[in-house]
């Protein structure tokens, strides 16, 4: 994939739950998704190795990637933000209790729902759960809560959301949320990231301290400004994009699927980037 096509690699995320708001949660000055990555030894949310129907692809640690330092970083909102600590037996019993969440997308999305199904089975690890995947769709439920994750792997463009955005804001009683994260993981022009010489994502060791140097990417904008312009919001953007691009180190680059025959820039390493997203969509559930 072309670093600079205007392609988005996203996830939908459907909730079964009512949100009329656009943009980012913004009471009181707070926007979650403007901060800095902190080191914290606390971290990471879970032992990966706890998790055992984690993917491949994502289990970096397990395909040998010998560094942890990329599982010590914490996603730190602006001081006016009250950021809560996931708390996935919270989750389970009070937010999600007999409702259910469809994640709509591609491979990133399957990054997504892998570390939400990883984060609460690890949090209830003597909790029953079922999970059952049939052609493209996935789902991983907890009878006991009444509970389901779903996953629908279909590909998207970012040509297809402004009439997917505006069809939810007319459409009562559906809400949601839509996540965006670009295709910019993919580096095969290290000016991306102000390194000329840089080829890949492997042997990055740390995260960029402030802002991504090639700036915001083209669809994310085209996000924003659908969202900006719809008479009644009924979506919540997860706006994860600049948060994420910060974490060049996060990628699995040779400890992914395909080891050192693929290079893999684009997904994530579990645990890792994905789980503060999944914390992001607690936040914003928890203030809806």
């Amino acid at each position: 994939m072309d670093v600079g096509s205007s392609a988005i690699r996203a996830a939908l995320l459907f909730v079964s739950l009512a949100v009329h708001h656009g943009g980012a949660a913004r009471g009181g000055g707070c926007d979650p998704y403007k901060g800095i990555w902190v080191r914290d030894e606390a971290y990471p949310l879970y032992d990966p190795s706890r998790c055992p129907f984690i993917e491949k692809e994502f289990d970096c640690q397990m395909n040998g990637r010998p560094d942890r330092d990329y599982l010590k970083y914490r996603w730190q909102p602006n001081p006016r933000c009250h950021f809560p600590r996931f708390d996935g037996r919270h989750f389970l019993s009070q937010v999600l209790k007999g409702k259910s969440i469809m994640f709509v997308g591609d491979s990133l999305s399957l990054n997504q729902w892998q570390s939400l199904t990883c984060m609460l089975h690890v949090a209830l690890p003597r909790a029953h759960y079922s999970s059952a995947r049939t052609g493209g769709l996935s789902t991983f439920t907890f009878p006991s809560q009444a509970t389901g994750l779903l996953l629908d792997l279909t590909p998207l463009k970012v040509e297809n959301y402004g009439k997917g955005l505006m069809f939810w804001s007319s459409t009562p009683g559906i809400g949601g949320f839509i996540q965006g994260e670009n295709s910019r993981g993919i580096l095969f022009n290290g000016s991306d990231w102000g390194e000329a010489n840089a080829r890949s994502c492997e042997g990055q060791k740390e995260p960029f301290s402030k802002t991504y140097p090639a700036g915001p990417h083209p669809a994310q904008l085209v996000v924003e400004k659908v969202i900006r312009a719809m008479p009644t919001p009924a979506v919540h953007l997860l706006n994860v994009t600049a948060l994420s691009q910060l974490r060049k180190e996060g990628h699995p680059s040779v400890y992914g699927l395909g080891g050192h025959r693929a290079m893999d820039c684009s997904h994530w390493c579990l645990a890792g980037v994905p789980d503060t997203w999944n914390q992001l969509l607690y936040a914003a559930l928890l203030r809806s």
